[in-house]
């Protein structure tokens, strides 16, 4: 699991983790940069944007996206174990420049 000094966050859940990034397109959904922590990198390909983690983690708990054109997003995959990969997929195509993505992420297997 992700090995790393994190900084405390109320949560009644062990081990919950929230990672951002900041995600710049050419106007066209075309990832320009990607600003984040604990992220190595984002790609886009038909509406969908993968956000690849740096680290491991043992589950996903939410996503939460901001930014883009009225549409509704959803988690189209999510792989936080080994492929370190989430995808979340938009109803329409994206003409905004700016979208943030925030990943709540477990760091633990201990369930309560």
């Amino acid at each position: 699991m992700a090995n790393r000094q994190f900084h405390r966050m109320q949560a009644l859940q062990k081990e919950v983790k929230k990672l951002q990034v900041k995600v710049t397109t050419d106007g066209s959904a075309d990832v320009v940069s990607s600003v984040g922590t604990g992220i190595a990198s984002v790609a886009h390909a038909a509406n969908a944007y993968t956000v690849t983690l740096e680290d491991k983690y043992n589950d996903i708990i939410g996503v939460s996206v901001i930014g883009g054109v009225t549409a509704t997003w959803h988690v189209d995959s999510a792989d936080v174990q080994s492929a370190k990969t989430v995808v979340v997929e938009s109803s329409a195509a994206q003409a905004s420049t700016e979208i943030y993505i925030e990943l709540t992420l477990k760091n633990t297997s201990v369930v309560k």
